[in-house]
């Protein structure tokens, strides 16, 4: 049986084959799962609908077959028992699924509200988006909903329950459950005032007033009702006395001494000061996660996939003690804000006790508090008095990696009203936090040299846009990851790294001109970058004049300044669009495609396979693109890779029968982050790459099958789409591959009609005249390309002539010109050992000088 948890996390896994990583990684797959074991009515569900759920953007034909892959994938990946089918519709056989929210839902539907509770840990399926279904997002919205109302009202149903029963911490605790839920609800909020305040918590209901008071005024410029300010005005006018021993008793650690022991010459505490002391002691170890409140009793810590933040109350270093109810209200706003934001499992603690010990000797306060709550991250700080004014200073650590992720403050506030300053502290705190919870991105500026502070909402911003960056699929998620960094330098005018991402998205989609303006217009803001920045930014300049040598030597000068994969990745690629793909490969080898900022970016092993094929070592290039096949077979990008190198090895029954499945893989835009795109990337395109290796490595025969192949898959598409680019562009290179001079011919004539601009087209027809026997036509198209001066070109309309002068006869000057093709910027790469206008030189020794790869 298979276990799925949806609440508050994502997770699968079943006793045999323990976590199902691959489906969890990949989101339209885990979220066809989910659908089919919640959505309602239980049971069977029509395949039209999972369609317009999850493919409305394709045809009938390709939606058919996504979804048709896509449960292959399941019942491979979770057993053939998981996915039922009867006729057209679709099911989960429920005997051999076990999913947290029946249990919560069975749990509500039987009265057992504590065990329900226990297992809503957080929202449904939090972070789960899949692209382009709009559908499944209003669906998915509306059941979160849904279910968070349900724990909400079962939350006060539960704190009425302990409260009529006399329990004061059951009552507090469910309703900080429910406010947590829904935390603009102000009847909640004053019922857990007055809760706290009868228990004589009175520190406890100011703080949950003032933060409440904060967040009524940052997010909607209002103030509590006036019901609530009366509320708190008669809770400050009790006697200071009492209000100051509930602060105590709130911001100090306690350690219940069980009742009789005597061993430490003290009564019991119930029995020393009253039993409200004891009560007040228990609030404060209340410790507020997510998706509600639960007490922490400094127990084992339970094993969750959400990351763990431990917020300790400030230390009061006034020396008033009428203020240590400060450092607990700056803990609650913290853990508020990253609740909300649902940044991972939030516990708060009281504050650590002063140490007199200072030096290697003193106690490390950090990872005695991680080590105690299982948490990752630790908020703790302190605060001082100035005046009027409250110092507050907050440090973030990453206990895992046992390093300091940021220092914030100090941050004034008024001793008056602290709510404002503490406002302000805490938005910086999340910035930090947040940091440490996108590990990709944070890594990847942390690897580039980045060190200044993102506000929170900035950040985010930036999170999301890189995020759709490295899983594009199509141009709709560039442009989406476009408008995320767009945002996140409007709200920051400091992340100059949003400027930088945008720039490469343009350069991944050949918009040069556009990644052009974005760099100049952040080269004018160089005087206000930090280093790192600068040596990216420089990085980048060299990337857009298509200067691959110098590309390379920047990623590899940054590689030892800021080591880690990032530059790493940049040089490799780099390295191999320099000739280089010995550099190539051994830099890429290196890095691990399935985690960390790697994870998911499927060209990776792309660009290890295309620099093994350079090197001719195709054994290991068949390795690679079979890896990669099994990591996301649906993807038309790996079945090439696996194509070039089984014909490269002659492989004819293999590469068949690749073929014959990539007709049936989802169409995919071939677009590759951080790379230009492969252009019209479908089955065709494929053949067409097989075909040239066929005839590259010894194979005409086979060459020429796979070819008319190719042919035959784009004549009817393009007759009945005429009008489009890529399948014209396609058709055509099919039948110059295969040698049909005149039909292609007619295929480039028509399509530079069309797009006069386009200088692949005028060469295509040029060396057609050639092959053609028009000497003359040819020269003179030679002589128009000489003249070509457009920008972005990157050298090839030079390799344009560099083939004619090879058709031409005129050896010397084709080597040449091929020379001075790759200092305009064309990449060394797969195509020139196989391109069969350069056949006639390969006997030339400069030539096979020229193809060998660079030390």
């Amino acid at each position: 049986m298979i276990e799925l948890r949806c609440l508050g996390s994502i997770d699968l896994r079943s006793p045999e084959r323990g976590p199902a990583t691959r489906v969890i990684a990949q989101p339209k797959r885990y979220a066809l799962l989910a659908y089919l074991v919640l959505a309602n009515p239980r049971g069977f569900h029509r395949r039209d609908t999972l369609i317009a759920l999850f493919w409305p953007e394709s045809d009938d034909e390709h939606a058919r077959t996504g979804l048709r892959i896509a449960l292959s994938f399941l019942r491979r990946e979770l057993g053939d028992d998981v996915i039922i089918t009867r006729g057209d519709d679709v099911a989960v056989k429920r005997e051999s699924v076990r999913c947290d929210v029946d249990a919560f839902e069975l749990a509500l539907n039987a009265g057992d509200l504590e065990n329900a509770l226990s297992l809503y840990r957080g929202d449904l399926l939090p972070g789960l988006h899949v692209s382009m279904s709009p559908d499944f997002e209003r669906w998915l919205e509306a059941e979160r909903e849904r279910l968070r109302r349900r724990a909400h009202d079962a939350a006060l149903k539960l704190s009425a329950s302990y409260e009529s029963a006399g329990d004061s911490k059951g009552a507090v605790k469910w309703l900080r459950f429910a406010l947590n839920l829904a935390p603009d609800d102000e009847a909640v909020v004053q019922r857990l005032i007055r809760l706290f305040d009868r228990a004589g918590d009175r520190a406890g209901a100011l703080r949950t007033y003032e933060s409440f008071a904060q967040r009524m005024t940052a997010e909607f410029d209002a103030e509590p009702a006036p019901e609530t300010r009366e509320l708190v005005a008669g809770i400050r006018a009790r006697s200071s006395a009492s209000a100051d021993f509930a602060a105590r008793t709130v911001t100090q650690p306690v350690t219940p001494i069980p009742a009789g022991d005597t061993s430490t010459g003290r009564k019991p505490a119930a029995t020393r000061r009253g039993a409200p002391l004891l009560i007040a002691g228990l609030f404060a170890l209340v410790a507020i996660t997510s998706a509600g409140a639960v007490l922490w009793q400094r127990q084992p810590h339970r094993t969750n996939t959400r990351t763990r933040i431990a917020i300790v109350a400030l230390q009061n270093q006034t020396g008033r003690p009428d203020l240590d109810y400060v450092g607990g209200m700056v803990a609650d706003q913290i853990a508020r804000n990253l609740g909300d934001r649902a940044l991972g499992d939030v516990v708060t603690l009281a504050a650590l006790p002063a140490t007199k010990v200072a030096g290697p000797a003193a106690p490390d306060p950090v990872r005695g508090i991680a080590k105690e709550t299982g948490a990752r991250v630790v908020v703790t700080g302190g605060y001082t008095i100035e005046g009027d004014s409250l110092l507050l200073r907050v440090e973030v650590a990453d206990a895992e990696r046992r390093r300091l992720l940021a220092v914030v403050g100090p941050v004034s506030a008024a001793v008056a009203k602290p709510s404002a300053g503490i406002a302000a502290l805490s938005a910086q705190v999340l910035s930090s936090v947040a940091r440490a919870m996108e590990p990709r991105l944070s890594g990847i500026m942390e690897q580039r040299g980045y060190s200044r502070p993102v506000p929170l909402e900035a950040f985010k911003a930036s999170s999301e846009g890189f995020e759709l960056f490295l899983n594009a699929k199509s141009r709709e998620n560039y442009e989406r990851a476009i408008e995320r960094f767009s945002r996140a330098y409007s709200l920051d005018s400091t992340e100059f790294n949003a400027l930088f991402e945008m720039a490469i998205i343009e350069q991944s989609l050949e918009e040069w001109a556009r990644a052009d303006s974005l760099l100049i217009r952040t080269n004018a803001l160089r005087g206000r970058m930090s280093v790192g920045e600068t040596d990216f930014l420089d990085f980048l300049l060299a990337r857009n004049k298509g200067d691959h040598r110098s590309a390379y030597e920047f990623a590899r000068r940054s590689m030892e300044r800021w080591p880690g994969a990032v530059w790493e990745f940049d040089a490799g690629y780099h390295a191999l669009g320099a000739g280089r793909p010995r550099a190539a490969a051994t830099l890429m080898t290196g890095l691990n495609p399935d985690k960390g900022f790697l994870k998911g970016v499927w060209a990776h092993r792309g660009l290890m396979a295309e620099a093994h094929h350079v090197l001719g070592e195709h054994v290991r290039e068949l390795e690679l693109a079979r890896i990669q096949r099994e990591r996301q077979p649906e993807l038309l990008s790996t079945a090439l890779y696996e194509a070039r190198a089984l014909a490269a090895l002659g492989r004819m029954e293999e590469l068949r029968k690749l073929i014959g499945e990539s007709e049936s893989l989802p169409p995919q835009s071939g677009l590759i982050p951080a790379l230009p795109p492969l252009r019209g990337l479908s089955p065709g395109f494929i053949m067409v790459e097989a075909g040239l290796e066929l005839r590259a490595h010894g194979h005409p025969d086979e060459s020429r099958a796979i070819l008319d192949r190719a042919i035959a898959w784009y004549r009817p598409r393009v007759e009945s789409k005429p009008r489009s680019q890529l399948l014209q562009e396609g058709l055509g290179a099919a039948l110059y591959a295969a040698n049909r001079w005149e039909d292609a011919g007619k295929v480039f004539a028509v399509l530079a009609r069309q797009y006069p601009g386009n200088v692949d087209y005028r060469g295509y027809l040029a060396l057609i005249a050639a092959h053609q026997g028009r000497r003359g036509d040819a020269v003179v198209a030679a002589e128009r390309l000489a003249k070509v001066n457009e920008p972005y070109l990157f050298g090839r309309a030079t390799m344009w002539r560099a083939r004619l002068a090879a058709q031409l006869g005129d050896r010397d000057s084709a080597i040449s010109l091929l020379h001075r093709s790759l200092a305009e910027g064309m990449p060394f790469g797969i195509g020139i050992h196989r391109d069969i206008d350069l056949e006639s030189l390969r006997d030339v020794p400069s030539f096979r000088e020229f193809i060998s790869p660079r030390a």
